[in-house]
């Protein structure tokens, strides 16, 4: 069916139109008219009363008229479009024609103008005496061109011809150029009408191609979405640039309820009640609001939902079936990227609880259940390495072996709870006395301790051994069964290697045991030092005293 358009012309031209629209070509099906009113540019006509005019419904308005349209703008119109043509005659005759009459000083007249003259020179301002003077002034004869609309058309010239004097003339012009006339100007609005159609497709067909474009780029960004929360901001960013809604939100679910809403900009927070109600009666994949213009989108796979898309109010809702064809792409996709970011999470946490659990027992097994503090097993592997190091830097290695003197006794006189807290103020004696980062303090088990002191030769680890015996005295641990002393004392074995000779480890802490026993053999509550060979030559060498057993205690400190 052809383009609708709807002429709006002049009360006077409005028979004529009528006739012709009414005529049966096929070129003005669909074409209707109507008339505003007829002042003859005296004075113009104004936006308002145009508007006023206008017919019912959104049909593209023609607006036809000369003078009477001078002070309007297409702009002024809004969608109206205005056909200004010279003198309102050229639609019924001949241009040339009516150039000529005019200048011959012809007043020309149609059969609708006729028909209302009186009304008209009223109108204006005229008397009967003040139109007769102005038309004898100026005007040669009355012309009618006559339309063959109006029957009575000659009487009424007649009527006027006699009022003012002058004779009259009558052309015939029939409809015939008024007909040319209209068709020229419905083709070209109906051709403006197909331009702009198809301007707007191809708009739409760039405009479809951007926003398929937009959500490959947006779906390639998931890619980068590590945490569920990553994903569920990359969703929320491709629903705003798609809907440009006024209220956007993403609900959560776990375990199939509503857990938490997440809105752009915003941290998450509890579900309100209004939108856990509104999400619960919702069925389906997705559900269109026409009246709110609102939409809820499921996403989620086999396994159960993972969260529903809330868009309330969107921007362009004419555009709802392009918006249904994209959200059809890109749900299965949201979806995808939204559970794989939940799987990875579920294994990053195992992972991390596996990792954690891993290092608990790690720990547990290198540290003394009692003390807190390393335990042997801590100290061999501790060992190993500090004997390789030894070795490749040619730096002594020194460990101390120590007993708490008479625990058994100490057990019997004040029972195992108070030997337990008397085992644990050692461990803190012998933790305060080290300082350096890579001594290590262990125990060695029942109430024997040890001390691995890298990089320390002879002399150091007979001061360090020296300050733990002299620590723990005044610690002053009551020992009313110690025949040593009043309280708790311990005696120290001291060892030390240099290079080649920490290749063998055991033969370091055997010589920390037989100085330790020669220790507890010379009365207790002392320390003695042994050094391999190495190493007592390049004390030696250096000076020092003649090597041998490093003694120190109450009688040889």
């Amino acid at each position: 069916m052809p383009e609708r358009i709807h002429f709006l012309v002049c009360q006077n031209f409005l028979p004529e139109v009528e006739a012709v629209l009414g005529g049966g070509d096929p070129l003005l099906e669909g074409v209707t008219a109507s008339a505003f009113p007829s002042r003859c540019g005296r004075p113009p006509l104004l936006a308002e009363e145009i508007r006023q005019a206008l017919p019912e419904g959104a049909v593209p308005v023609q607006v036809v008229g000369s003078a009477c349209l001078s002070a309007l703008a297409n702009e002024a119109c809004g969608s109206c479009r205005t056909t200004r043509i010279g003198p309102c005659f050229d639609l019924v005759a001949d241009r040339q024609l009516v150039r000529q009459l005019l200048q011959e000083g012809d007043y020309l007249v149609t059969p609708g103008w006729l028909a209302r003259w009186r009304e008209l020179v009223a109108a204006w301002g005229f008397d009967e005496d003040g139109l007769r003077a102005f038309l004898r002034e100026t005007t040669r004869r009355i012309h009618l061109l006559d339309t063959g609309t109006l029957a009575d058309a000659p009487d009424h010239l007649r009527e006027l011809a006699g009022h003012v004097g002058l004779p009259s003339e009558t052309t015939w012009t029939g409809l015939d150029h008024l007909a040319l006339e209209l068709r020229g100007i419905v083709l070209c609005r109906r051709l403006e009408l197909q331009r702009a159609r198809s301007e707007s497709a191809l708009r739409q067909l760039h405009q479809k191609s951007a926003d398929y474009a937009m959500v490959v780029d947006l779906l390639e960004r998931f890619s980068a979405a590590g945490r569920e929360r990553d994903a569920i901001e990359k969703v929320l960013e491709i629903f705003t640039m798609l809907f440009a809604p006024r209220e956007l939100a993403y609900v959560a679910f776990e375990e199939g309820q509503c857990a938490r809403i997440h809105c752009p900009g915003s941290d998450p927070r509890p579900v309100d009640e209004a939108t856990r109600a509104r999400v619960a009666t919702f069925e389906g994949d997705e559900a269109w609001n026409e009246a709110t213009h609102s939409i809820l989108l499921r996403l989620g796979d086999a396994r159960g939902t993972f969260g529903v898309v809330v868009v309330d109010r969107v921007a362009c809702p004419e555009f709802g079936a392009h918006y249904a064809n994209l959200t059809h792409a890109i749900l299965p996709v949201c979806g995808l990227s939204v559970g794989n970011a939940r799987d990875r999470e579920e294994l990053l946490r195992t992972d991390a609880a596996l990792r954690d659990a891993n290092q608990k027992l790690a720990l547990l097994a290198t540290v003394d259940g009692l003390t807190g503090i390393p335990n042997r097993r801590r100290f061999d592997e501790r060992l190993q390495a500090e004997c390789r190091r030894s070795i490749r830097e040619e730096s002594p290695l020194s460990v101390i072996l120590l007993d708490v003197d008479h625990f058994k006794a100490f057990n019997d006189a004040y029972g195992h709870l108070a030997g337990d807290d008397c085992l644990k103020r050692i461990a803190r004696v012998l933790f305060e006395c080290i300082g350096r980062p890579d001594d290590l303090v262990a125990r060695w088990g029942g109430e024997e301790f040890v001390v691995l002191l890298p990089g320390t030769s002879a002399p150091g680890a007979s001061r360090v051994a020296e300050r733990i015996r002299v620590n723990v005295r005044e610690e002053r641990i009551p020992h009313r069964a110690s025949p040593v002393d009043p309280n708790v004392t311990v005696s120290l074995g001291t060892a030390t290697v240099l290079a080649q000779e920490a290749s063998d480890a055991s033969r370091l802490v055997s010589l920390a045991d037989e100085a330790l026993y020669e220790a507890k053999a010379a009365g207790r509550n002392r320390s003695i030092a042994r050094e391999c060979a190495l190493a007592a030559a390049g004390r030696a060498r250096r000076g020092a005293r003649t090597p041998g057993t490093v003694e120190a205690g109450p009688g040889g400190a």
